[in-house]
């Protein structure tokens, strides 16, 4: 009994899974086949520009310190003392042209002046007598020789009269005595006539040397006023009213800001970038040609604060020498300034010993210039017929602007692909999407980074010479890379 209820146990158990079985073979007889479906493609989205020629203008950024053009230091080219000094005459004034700044004690070249004077009256009053002896002279050499013609007729007269024996020897002889000494006269007159040429040119000589005394004198009267040259800052003042000044001492030191100079340290590897659009059979004379040639457009930035001050500048010349311990060379710039018509507001004067950027632009040339986002280490991305990622090398000419002037490795109606691709596996996908880049990104030659200001700390200055030697690139300063 207990055997047979064993048995149905078992069969109700494996019954399940024999239907199960059954069903699963009954499924796998009778199946439908798979459809294939083909698996997709996915495109990456990228931004692509179509790569074309703009008028670019290598780019130089330096700094320097700025100076004036003109300076101006009063020295004391007499020995005296000081009895007047001008109420203004202190250091930060601005005083005009002509400004009588102090005067010396004149008396003492009064006196020089007036001795001087003194004996060139003496010598021309000897040229004077010299002139009337010389009249009187020749008016009395023509009586005297009118003189002698008498004396020689009435000797003829009595040589007749000898002959015929009418008058004795001795009134002929005592005619012939008078005869020769009024000869003897007229020959003094002449000699005196022959040597007051020679007299008056002695004195001549002495009037030039006095005239030269009175000119040394009165140079040295005018020296006892200081007067300003022209407009300008007085800088320093060493000089006190009561002083007694020595000759060579430094009283006012002066600079004039109508003009003012920066000279900025350039690398030997920017001035190559600035040559580089010349083309290689042009030749030039240094001599006759000017820098602005080369570098058309300056401006001189100052940043100040949360603002950038602006200069118009020109290039007037290059040092002639390279310096020993940055291996760069000076670029001298000249900036023109109206202090009659400043506005504050908008951009103050140049000062002596500011610390400024230069940036100095050569001349524009139709040149085929990417953005410099789209180059990756001499390389860019770019999109091809079949909508596929192509990695090309590139040889480059500058960065001006944001920009980059190509050389070589692409041409006119490429399509560049200017954002970044992580990861970056050529022939890839791309779906592009092309954009129109601003024309303020500095194609014109114009530099993107000047309406930009960059925080402090994104330039790193050594020191004060380094400082002035080092060049940034405008398009490394928005990333603080260092040249």
């Amino acid at each position: 009994m207990t055997g047979s209820q064993d048995n149905k146990s078992r069969w109700w158990f494996m019954l399940p899974v024999l239907l199960g079985i059954g069903a699963l073979v009954f499924m796998v007889k009778n199946k439908q086949p798979l459809s294939l479906v083909p698996e997709l493609e996915r495109s990456t989205p990228v931004e692509v520009y179509t790569v074309v020629k703009h008028p670019l203008a290598p780019e130089i950024v330096a700094y320097g310190r700025v100076r004036p053009k003109r300076a101006w230091q009063a020295v004391a080219e007499i020995e005296g003392r000081l009895i007047y000094k001008h109420p203004q005459l202190e250091r930060g004034q601005f005083l005009k042209a002509g400004t009588v700044l102090a005067r010396v004690d004149p008396l003492q070249y009064e006196l020089q002046l007036a001795e001087a004077k003194a004996d060139l009256e003496s010598v021309m009053s000897e040229l004077s007598s010299l002139d009337v002896e010389r009249d009187n002279t020749r008016l009395s050499l023509n009586i005297e020789r009118r003189q002698l013609k008498l004396f020689e007729d009435e000797l003829a007269r009595k040589k007749s009269l000898l002959g015929k024996k009418l008058i004795a020897s001795s009134s002929f002889d005592q005619e012939q005595r008078n005869l020769l000494s009024q000869r003897q006269k007229v020959l003094d007159l002449e000699n005196r006539l022959r040597v007051i040429p020679l007299e008056r040119e002695v004195m001549e000589a002495k009037r030039k040397v006095q005239q030269a005394k009175l000119a040394d004198a009165e140079l040295e009267l005018s020296k006892t006023v200081i007067s300003l040259p022209f407009d300008a800052r007085i800088i320093e003042v060493s000089a006190e009213l009561d002083q007694v000044v020595s000759k060579q001492q430094s009283l006012v030191t002066a600079h004039g800001l109508k003009a003012m100079e920066v000279e900025s340290q350039v690398s030997i590897h920017d001035m190559r970038e600035l040559i580089s659009i010349i083309p290689a059979e042009t030749v030039i004379d240094l001599g006759n040609t000017s820098p602005r040639q080369l570098l058309p457009e300056t401006e001189v930035l100052l940043n100040s604060g949360n603002s950038l001050i602006r200069w118009q500048g020109e290039v007037t010349r290059i040092s002639g020498r390279v310096d020993q311990n940055t291996g760069t060379v000076g670029v001298i710039v000249e900036i023109q300034q109206d202090l009659t018509r400043l506005r504050p507001s908008q951009q103050g004067p140049l000062i002596d010993g500011m610390f400024v950027e230069v940036r100095s632009y050569g001349v524009k040339s139709s040149l085929l210039a990417i953005p410099n986002q789209a180059l990756h280490d001499g390389q860019v991305y770019l999109v091809n017929d079949q909508q596929r990622l192509e990695l090309r090398t590139v040889g480059t000419l500058f960065s001006s602007g944001g920009w980059t002037a190509i050389k070589s490795g692409l041409e006119t109606g490429d399509r560049l692909v200017i954002n970044d691709l992580i990861p970056v596996i050529e022939g890839i996908l791309l779906a592009p999407t092309e954009v129109q880049l601003p024309s303020k990104t500095g194609v014109s030659g114009k530099s993107v980074v000047s309406d930009i200001l960059v925080e402090p700390g994104q330039l790193e200055v050594a020191d004060d010479h380094a400082a002035s030697a080092g060049t940034v690139k405008a398009d490394k300063a928005l990333t603080g890379e260092k040249r």
